[in-house]
């Protein structure tokens, strides 16, 4: 995708205007090589970024951490999302379908989960992207559990609206010392749409989720830290919460302590504002 549009608001930007002179070259880096595809996510190694920027690829692997939540990578699967990519584009009929065919090239990953999420009103404006990317994709959407549907008709079960107060109230009571992290999940969650509202099915469907994971994960310390660290890149999203769970593990994370944790809810609160 050799033309593509880079804001020039971005050196105005404060955030931007923290970085080192090495982050600055790999931010526009990512947004300006030739592997960027029309949505922002490609396939990209390490080596590939130090050689093509000039940098020692101990540097990249250092840097590109700290570009986060506007650059994310997925070192397992080699995968980088320039998440504000298609935002900052002259978004055409084509174009739209060029994102939908790049997203169908990528595949199954949690990038394209949270892509969905974000980009709601992208996909909801233009026909031709939604006829190519929906059907296929429609099984990675983040947060898809329809756990109330009736097994016989396979419809929507419609729940009393004092039952389903009780019902969120007694899922929010399962997490104890994690709740105060769950509510921030909600809120990161809702602040995705444009009513800035999760339905309350929705929350259930979400606090069931995030259930099953803090039973598998067996530890609430490092169930919490994870939801805080990945609330605080403004982002609410089950897979993401379990890839950061394993990276934790394999580092040997096991807790943290209550002035971290306190770090964390202050910097998810931060990203409760719309990135720019």
């Amino acid at each position: 995708m050799p033309n593509r549009d880079f804001d020039s608001a971005t050196w105005n930007d404060s955030w931007f205007e923290a970085l080192t002179p090495e982050q600055k070259l790999l931010f526009v880096y990512t947004w300006t090589n030739n592997h960027c595809t029309p949505c922002g996510m490609y396939n990209i190694t390490f080596n590939r970024m130090a050689y093509e920027t000039g940098l020692d690829e101990s540097e990249v692997r250092r840097m590109l951490p700290s570009l986060e939540p506007k650059i994310m990578y997925d070192p397992d699967k080699q995968i980088l999302w320039v998440r504000n990519f298609v935002r900052k584009q002259k978004r055409g009929d084509a174009f739209l379908v060029g994102v939908g065919k790049s997203l169908l090239r990528i595949g199954e990953h949690f990038f394209v989960g949270l892509f969905l999420d974000e980009y709601r009103d992208v996909i909801r404006a233009s026909q031709s992207l939604s006829e190519v990317l929906l059907e296929p994709l429609r099984g990675t959407r983040a947060g898809a559990v329809s756990f109330n549907k009736n097994k016989r008709s396979g419809k929507r079960t419609r729940i009393p609206a004092t039952e389903v107060a009780s019902l969120l109230e007694e899922s929010l009571g399962k997490f104890s010392s994690s709740r105060q992290a769950v509510d921030l999940f909600l809120r990161v969650a809702a602040s995705k749409n444009k009513t800035e509202r999760v339905s309350d099915t929705k929350k259930l469907s979400y606090l069931a989720e995030l259930a099953v994971v803090m039973d598998e994960v067996g530890d609430e310390d490092l169930f919490r830290a994870a939801i805080l660290e990945m609330t605080g890149k403004g982002i609410a999203n089950i897979n993401y919460l379990k890839k950061i769970i394993t990276s934790k593990r394999q580092a040997g994370v096991v807790a943290i302590p209550a002035e971290e944790r306190q770090h964390g809810l202050d910097a998810a609160g931060r990203r409760l504002k719309v990135l720019d």
